[in-house]
């Protein structure tokens, strides 16, 4: 489910940026290392759940609030950092050409995060079951692929 959603987001991402002229026509290839690299964090983020809840399994909004915590200080540099390699790498970049970027995309790619994930998460650890959370968050994640895709491919 999540490569799917993940290559559609940059499908839409990408007819975005033909209508504003930034590229001239869809990359393929592209989709498919946005796909591959959707499928990649997922497992991570499922593995991520599991560990989370196993450390903090309560629901209280205590409870909640201390997993969006560890979310945004843990989870989020390690799917951001997992994001930009992964793509990178598939994209055939050096491990030189990738360490050269990634400062901007991380950053950029962070701040949107605090944006968006504290509250879907919110909503996430306290009102979704744990069994249910990777769908959500691959839901979530659709639109912030979209995102993604556009601040690793903008230079």
């Amino acid at each position: 489910m999540s490569t799917s959603l993940s290559a559609v987001s940059d499908i839409a991402e990408q007819n975005i940026e033909i209508w504003e002229g930034k590229i001239e026509k869809w990359d393929s290839r592209r989709t498919v290392n946005i796909a591959i690299t959707g499928l990649v964090t997922s497992i991570i983020s499922h593995n991520w759940y599991q560990f989370i809840d196993h450390m903090i399994p309560g629901k209280t909004m205590r409870d909640v609030i201390a997993k969006v915590a560890c979310d945004q200080t843990i989870g989020a540099p390690i799917n951001i950092t997992s994001f930009i390699v992964c793509v990178d790498l598939l994209d055939g970049k050096t491990f030189n050409k990738i360490l050269e970027t990634f400062p901007d995309k991380a950053v950029q790619l962070f701040i949107a995060d605090c944006a968006v994930w504290p509250v879907a998460q919110t909503i996430n650890f306290y009102f979704v079951p744990s069994n249910y959370r990777l769908i959500y968050s691959t839901v979530i994640s659709m639109f912030f692929d979209a995102y993604c895709s556009r601040i690793n491919y903008s230079n």
